[in-house]
């Protein structure tokens, strides 16, 4: 069995689907920190790495101002 590291701080997840693009902060134990969520059809296929990139960028503001480092 793969091991991996152990993260210190937060970690960063995106789910994109076809009816949300989701984006948020987890602890090394799974508990949600942050989440930001936004239409995918509100936004067109063809935006979705412009949507994903501002949700990124959202959380990882979020969790600095909170004083969290955050892994990706």
């Amino acid at each position: 069995m793969e091991e991996f590291p152990r993260v210190s701080g937060l970690v960063l997840g995106v789910d994109v689907g076809g009816t949300t693009i989701a984006a948020g902060a987890v602890t090394a134990t799974g508990a949600v920190i942050l989440e930001q969520r936004v239409p995918t059809r509100d936004r067109g296929p063809g935006r979705a790495v412009e949507t994903i990139g501002a949700l990124i960028d959202a959380i990882r503001g979020e969790a600095a101002h909170l004083g969290h480092a955050l892994a990706a």
